[in-house]
């Protein structure tokens, strides 16, 4: 594994690769890509780490030269699509499957989330989608005879393409890692925690909460403080917690967890 990789969005950085195209990326790496990306790139949407706000994440993807497209897939189980080549999807178009054609460079996200899903679904989606973008386009892209989507109905093409159905977006946390589609599904969710919940941005998040709460050397000396909490006060900062980063109860638990804030 003597390969390396450039980030697409951080060119300064590179990342070793397995022979598969895979990347070898660690918690503490992608927290580190999220913290070097926002600082970079950040201010230009007007986010800054030290003011705890959701992050402007379609602002920020259509920043970074991408397009995002509403529709609805043919497969209802699919949330989100990530175009790393042009070619024609199955799509659901006034009650009729038709075959679209979309540009490379697309992150097509279901119309259902849109329409009928509470936000912090829909941005955690965005934010995936766009971790493939960050990290897989050499594993997707279009030359590589890694990966072929099949898109049902005897349809194939040689499209390269990240397709996330339910099952995946937002499902890797905690869970046995057993293929290499697991790893780079993990990546992007881990990627999506990261860029929604920033680990500095949280800090300040709970130093308001806890003023005396501490830092030394950037760690935080009094670990799970709400845990120590009693329930219903808990319960409030975690509320306040998910209205502030926009995201949904199950991504704000699993962060707060990883940063040690909650049991």
């Amino acid at each position: 594994m003597n390969k390396t990789a450039q980030l697409k969005f951080l060119p300064n950085i590179c990342v070793p690769v397995k022979n598969d195209r895979t990347l070898v990326l660690s918690c503490d790496d992608i927290e580190f890509h999220v913290q070097e990306f926002l600082k970079s790139h950040g201010l230009d949407y007007g986010y800054d780490l030290s003011i705890p706000q959701a992050t402007p994440i379609d602002e920020i993807i259509e920043g970074m030269g991408l397009t995002i497209q509403y529709a609805y897939f043919a497969d209802p189980q699919i949330l989100g699509m990530n175009l790393f080549g042009r070619g024609r999807v199955k799509m659901l178009v006034q009650g009729q499957v038709k075959d679209v054609v979309y540009d490379t460079g697309t992150i097509i996200i279901s119309g259902e989330l849109e329409e009928n899903s509470p936000v912090g679904r829909l941005n955690f989606t965005l934010a995936h989608e766009f971790g493939h973008s960050f990290y897989h386009e050499e594993y997707f892209n279009p030359h590589s005879e890694n990966y072929e989507l099949d898109f049902g109905d005897g349809f194939s093409c040689d499209l390269k393409a990240s397709s996330c159905k339910r099952s995946v977006v937002g499902e890797y946390f905690g869970k046995p890692l057993n293929s290499e589609l697991d790893w780079i599904e993990w990546q992007a969710d881990y990627f999506a925690s990261c860029l929604l919940m920033p680990k500095d941005s949280v800090r300040v998040f709970m130093q308001k909460i806890f003023p005396e709460m501490k830092t030394l050397f950037g760690l935080v000396t009094r670990e799970f403080p709400l845990s120590q909490c009693a329930e219903m006060q808990k319960q409030k900062i975690i509320e306040e917690f998910e209205k502030t980063y926009q995201v949904s109860r199950q991504a704000a638990v699993i962060r707060l967890r990883k940063l040690n804030y909650l049991k």
